[in-house]
């Protein structure tokens, strides 16, 4: 585009100076003519480009590729991934009153939507981390509650 535009401002000028230079006669409408063709030519060149089966202003309509920075995604999954463990682990601390430690075991996985490929996270398991002393019957409502309310396996694994 700035091409474009340098070469119709180039032409304008060397018009310009041309009629300035040049002395008054018969030779100088000739030139001025002919310089006038040469600025409307520039300026029409792009059009008359595109209809004759080029493209319009050289390669301004090329396909656009979008390029993804892969570390940036996989920084805000992982941080996405701790914020949902950290949510998590509150939201047994509320429930049942349980300090507990939290792993989200996760990957990527690709949908098709239309034509597109969507690249999103998913959940495959969740560790939950709780000490020994617990009942073993909390362990089952753990389970339990985790699987209703977050759709995705579970494992509870006690420690001492």
């Amino acid at each position: 585009m700035s091409g474009y535009l340098l070469s119709i401002i180039g032409i304008v000028l060397f018009s310009a100076l041309l009629t300035a230079v040049l002395p008054q006669g018969k030779t100088s409408e000739l030139i001025k003519s002919i310089s006038r063709l040469a600025c409307l030519v520039a300026i029409l060149s792009p059009i008359l480009y595109f209809f004759a089966g080029g493209e319009l202003f050289g390669n301004f309509f090329e396909k656009t590729v979008i390029q993804t920075d892969d570390d940036y995604i996989r920084y805000c999954s992982e941080i996405r991934i701790e914020n949902a463990e950290n949510s998590l682990e509150n939201d047994l601390m509320e429930q049942f009153a349980l300090s507990s430690d939290v792993s989200i075991q996760w990957s990527y996985s690709e949908e098709e939507r239309g034509v597109y490929s969507v690249e999103q996270i998913k959940i495959d398991k969740i560790f939950v981390y709780i000490e020994e002393s617990v009942a073993d019957s909390l362990e089952t409502q753990l389970e339990h509650y985790i699987m209703t309310s977050y759709q995705c396996p579970t494992e509870v694994c006690r420690v001492s």
